[in-house]
């Protein structure tokens, strides 16, 4: 009986072994008996010995199955060579039977057919139990999808444990040691079996050989056993980390949902609580303004009182006062107030208001007054002989005219206006002066009341002020906190700031006005030290040279690599072949054009021979880029050079803006060396050259 259920078994208890269509019986169409059909072999013969089952390849290194395959082939090869040699001796022990048949039997008669004179089949038919087995072991699955493949491998080792202590307490009782013990595992073994087949016996080598195929068998199922609860572990430790991480995640989120909430409702409170106070403070007022003042009619309805100084002058109905939202006054109570005089009409009334605290000597004034004319029923008002529009029509009334208020606010100074809708009434007064006036000795002094609007005056003529635009702060000596220089400067700063007579020397001036000869030519020449790689050794002066050294070293302090000079000193000839040859390229775009007409477009960029500041070894062309073109000025560098270049002598000779002075359109890349103290002066000031020179002149 078959007690494992992870070693499946054939009819006779067997493991199956491997056939050619891999199903555990062989193919109809190689005439080899299929499952079910009776063996033809003997029971002693190689084949019916038992096999060990193949181990699962999925269950086994590529180490144990090479080597289970190399045993699988040896094992075969000497069952192979044990059913020749078992053959061969079962054809010997035949012959005998037969011939000692022969000899005991009496001869047959005549005419009678003998039947023991043919020999029966040595070789019977195989049995069911001789087929071959599948080397492949069955996986026994559980009865259910319920079970626990844990309960059904523990169960199962239990049944094979007991069912190999019966084995060895009787080995008789083992159907692979014993077949006759059990032959109801195969219903064909009930046909009569040949007395004269000899039975198998097991040799003591073959079942020590089947015992430790067992042991090793059991072995390997113990460690699948243990492999498969390791995994179960790991697979359990891992869901309960799993699960352990979603437990915290979701702990911290509740404590920052929590906290959250919290949060706001602290603000939410925190705003009720703001609210509240603020509604109480409102309602607080609210009684407050109830219990010290008594609602009154509309502004509009009963009577408006007029104070002027503190003193009340009237009384006046609303309806005549108001003008919808608007309120009139009457500027005869006023003028009363003020000391003015009167003139004039009806239609057009003037008032004159003094200067003096003294009051006129006539209607007419002395001319230092100021006065204010209203044009009754329009908006003209005329004021120190200045015609003006008021917002509110003027309104005349019996014989007084009446303005609106907002005339008194917007139009005269130091004199104030106050309206009180709770206690109906409007207050009008001067504005005290504190300083002058004396409380203790009760004297009052108030500032006097003019009218916004002056008289036209005739302009003086200005005596031009040669000093016109340059601010006091430029000059003086630029201090080091101005300078701020990052590097050591100090090899170069009696070049970047020449003193004494050289100080000035360095304010020439060439343009068209102010022209150099073909002689003028420089004798302190220096090559330049940060000539671009694409032009020829370019030449300065002496100071101009280094001072430009110091200017380059503290730009590549602040990363600025890429500048570099590609123009310096030209001479007379030089430039008399660059002029001519724009000339000739100007007319060449434009065969239309005369020279004439080519010429003054030059002169918009460049020069004659005899007016180039190139020829004085003072200026420099310098970019980053070599193209000479505005771009330039859009760039780091050229900021750069606005804020620091006066520092080191230098100035940008033909700024934007002073295109009318120069006559030259804006260059962000030339630059001349006049020295700090007057590149300084330059900078602060915003001047070209020319201006400035034409300043220090005069």
């Amino acid at each position: 009986m078959n007690n494992n259920p992870n070693r499946p078994a054939n009819g006779n208890g067997r493991p199956a072994e491997p056939t050619p269509n891999g199903n555990g019986s062989r193919s109809r169409t190689g005439g080899a008996p299929v499952r079910g059909s009776p063996a033809r072999q003997s029971p002693g013969s190689p084949q019916s010995r038992p096999r060990p089952a193949s181990p699962s390849t999925s269950t086994k290194s590529d180490d144990e199955f090479a080597r289970y395959q190399a045993w699988l082939a040896q094992k075969r090869a000497q069952e192979q060579q044990g059913q020749q040699g078992q053959e061969q001796q079962q054809g010997q022990q035949g012959q005998e039977q037969q011939g000692q048949q022969q000899r005991t039997q009496p001869a047959p008669e005549t005419g009678t057919p003998q039947q023991d004179a043919v020999p029966r089949r040595e070789n019977p038919r195989p049995q069911r139990n001789d087929r071959p087995r599948n080397d492949r072991p069955q996986v026994n699955r559980p009865r259910s999808i319920r079970q626990d493949p844990d309960q059904v491998r523990n169960r199962n080792q239990n049944q094979n444990q007991g069912q190999r202590r019966e084995m060895r307490q009787d080995p008789q009782s083992d159907p692979r040691q014993n077949p006759r013990r059990n032959p109801s595992q195969n219903p064909r073994q009930n046909v009569r079996q040949d007395a004269r087949q000899p039975t198998r016996q097991r040799t003591p080598e073959q079942i020590a050989r089947d015992n430790a195929r067992d042991n090793a068998r059991e072995q390997a199922r113990r460690r699948e056993i243990a492999r498969r609860r390791a995994e179960a572990r790991e697979r359990d430790a891992a869901r309960r980390d799993y699960e352990r991480r979603i437990r915290e995640e979701e702990t911290r989120m509740r404590r920052t949902e929590t906290r959250a909430a919290a949060k706001r409702i602290g603000r939410g409170a925190l705003l009720v609580l703001a609210a509240a106070a603020l509604l109480a403070l409102l309602i607080g007022g609210g009684i407050l303004i109830a219990l010290h003042s008594t609602p009154d009619a509309p502004l509009d309805t009963g009577k408006i009182a007029f104070y002027y100084g503190g003193i009340k002058v009237r009384a006046a109905d609303a309806e005549a006062c108001m003008d919808g939202e608007e309120l009139y006054v009457c500027f005869n109570d006023l003028a009363s107030y003020l000391g003015m005089k009167e003139s004039g009409s009806a239609a057009r009334m003037k008032f004159i208001l003094p200067v003096k605290d003294t009051a006129p000597a006539s209607s007419a004034g002395d001319g230092s007054e100021e006065s204010v004319t209203f044009v009754t029923g329009e908006h003209k008002v005329i004021v120190n002989g200045q015609t003006e529009l008021l917002d509110m029509p003027n309104k005349l009334i019996g014989e007084e005219i009446w303005i609106s208020s907002s005339f008194l606010t917007d139009w005269m100074d130091n004199l104030a206006v106050t309206v009180r809708a709770g206690g109906r009434e409007v207050r009008i007064s001067r504005i005290l002066d504190e300083e002058n006036s004396d409380p203790d000795n009760k004297i009052n002094v108030y500032y006097p009341v003019t009218f916004r609007l002056k008289k036209n005056e005739p302009l003086t003529e200005i005596p031009e002020d040669t000093n016109v635009g340059l601010l006091t702060e430029s000059l003086r000596e630029a201090t080091p906190f101005e300078l701020n220089f990052q590097t050591d400067l100090t090899a170069f700063e009696e070049y970047m700031n020449p003193q004494g007579d050289l100080r000035d020397a360095f304010l020439t001036l060439v343009n068209a006005d102010h022209p150099l000869s073909a002689t003028d030519v420089p004798g302190d020449l220096m090559d330049v030290k940060y000539t671009s790689t694409y032009r020829n050794m370019q030449q300065l002066r002496e100071y101009p040279t280094r001072a430009l050294e110091g200017l380059f070293q503290e730009m590549h302090h602040y990363g600025y690599y890429s500048m570099a000079v590609y123009s310096g000193y030209r001479s007379y000839d030089y430039q008399a072949t660059i002029f001519e040859q724009y000339v000739q390229n100007e007319m060449a775009s434009d065969p239309s054009r005369t020279r004439e007409d080519a010429e003054a477009l030059v002169l918009t960029y460049a020069t004659r021979p005899g007016t180039s500041e190139h020829q004085t070894g003072l200026a420099v062309d310098m970019d980053t880029l070599g193209s000479f073109t505005v771009e330039f000025a859009w760039t780091t560098e050229f900021y750069w050079l606005q804020e620091n270049a006066w520092k080191f002598g230098f100035i940008l000779r033909f700024p934007q803006d002073k295109e009318d002075v120069t006559s030259i359109t804006f260059e962000p890349w030339h630059y001349r060396y006049v020295g700090r103290y007057h590149a300084k002066i330059i900078h602060d000031n915003g001047l070209c050259l020319e201006e400035y020179i034409a300043r220090i002149s005069n």
